[in-house]
């Protein structure tokens, strides 16, 4: 019984290891990209439910109101809002005398820079 001893070479072991460090190089390429994606879309997604409070909130309690930090609680924005006249459709039947038609207008502000903003119709009683 003959016992065969393959030794390696050189160059077998060399290309080994670029096979090797080319497989970790994707690798570390995909878990860095990966972990881009996850933060941009966590931030998507944070100021979409900022926006989303903000704007139930106005809704509820009206646009004059200081939205508390117990229900927007992010130290770094803001919220905001003003009430205008919507833009009533030609087809818009007239509503009653102490109801109109009004536009929330809701922004969401980082360090003094609008990150996101939503324009909302809701017909309310008109103060005298």
């Amino acid at each position: 019984m003959k016992y065969c001893h393959h030794i390696f070479t050189l160059m077998e072991v060399v290309i080994a290891i670029a096979i090797l460090a080319l497989g970790l190089v994707a690798a570390l390429s995909l878990s860095s990209s990966s972990s881009k994606r996850i933060e941009k879309s966590f931030k998507a997604w944070k100021t979409q439910h900022m926006l989303a409070q903000a704007t139930e909130y106005f809704l509820l309690v009206g646009a004059d109101k200081h939205i508390p930090s117990e229900i927007f609680p992010y130290g770094d924005a803001s919220a905001s809002c003003c009430l205008t006249d919507a833009e009533e459709e030609s087809d818009t039947e007239k509503l009653q005398e102490d109801w109109s038609l009004k536009a929330f207008n809701i922004k969401i502000s980082e360090n003094g820079k609008t990150i996101s903003e939503i324009s909302v119709n809701k017909i309310v009683r008109e103060e005298r």
